[in-house]
């Protein structure tokens, strides 16, 4: 994180860790959060907050590719077979 001009915030109870990036161009934007991704596989890292320009490189999940996927579509088909109810918003633009 200190690579990035960053910051960390944990929180040991719940597990879990906040990493904020100092402001930086778009396309090193994209490649810090998959370096950061690298870094922390296999935990998940979920982009909460990023300008709309990176939000669209990234896969703001970071899990579109995972082993869960097929189960995730399944279960979204046989509850939204019309995808009305907030289609693209989830995972893996389900």
């Amino acid at each position: 994180v200190d690579r990035f001009d960053g910051s960390v915030v944990g929180r040991a109870g719940a597990g879990l860790l906040w990493i904020a990036l100092g402001p930086r161009p778009e396309e090193d934007a994209v490649e810090a959060v998959e370096e950061l991704r690298g870094a922390l596989d296999p935990f998940p890292c979920v982009v909460l907050d990023a300008p709309q320009q990176v939000r669209g490189q990234i896969d703001v999940w970071g899990t579109s590719n995972g082993p869960a996927m097929g189960l995730m579509r399944r279960v979204k088909a046989a509850f939204d077979p019309a995808r009305v109810c907030n289609p693209g918003v989830f995972v893996g633009d389900i």
